[in-house]
């Protein structure tokens, strides 16, 4: 029989291989739960590490954990309509994808709807950034392009 801590690194570090997150802070997110309190459960704490964290991590990331292996850690830790592990899908689209439970904690939805407006507020500020790269580029073109034409005659 595995211990929790094993348990809930083992889980971590499958979800990390199967590209649904990278880090501990992306795992809180998803969750829905303060990172510092995922790093408590990391670290042993059993205040954090227990049986509703687990089960949120498995419902969070569509049930693909086995749930006699959740409680034990021996036999199969993944179900077998687990996601392609051959096409990794990164953190947002287990937002896209995901079915809702109908017992889904409320505070955690808000969590994730916040997190969702960060990101896309983020990933706006990016596309703006490449926007304004795009112009420079541009005109660096353009300039490049009369600096030639200008030589030419």
């Amino acid at each position: 029989m595995k211990t929790k801590s094993e348990i809930l690194d083992s889980m971590f570090r499958d979800l990390v291989s199967i590209g649904k997150i990278k880090t501990q802070q992306d795992l809180a997110l998803a969750i829905g739960r303060d990172k510092t309190n995922v790093s408590s459960a990391f670290n042993g704490n059993e205040r954090y590490l227990n049986e509703k964290l687990f089960s949120r991590i498995n419902n969070s990331f569509g049930g693909i954990f086995s749930q006699s292996w959740i409680e034990t850690g021996d036999g199969i830790l993944l179900k077998k309509d687990r996601p392609n592990s051959h096409n990794p899908k990164n953190i947002t689209d287990d937002f896209e994808n995901q079915e809702i439970p109908t017992n889904y904690n409320l505070t955690s939805l808000q969590t994730k709807i916040t997190y969702m407006e960060r990101l896309i507020k983020q990933m706006e500020k990016n596309i703006e950034l490449l926007e304004r790269e795009n112009e420079t580029l541009k005109n660096d073109y353009r300039g490049a392009g009369t600096v030639k034409s200008a030589d030419a005659s």
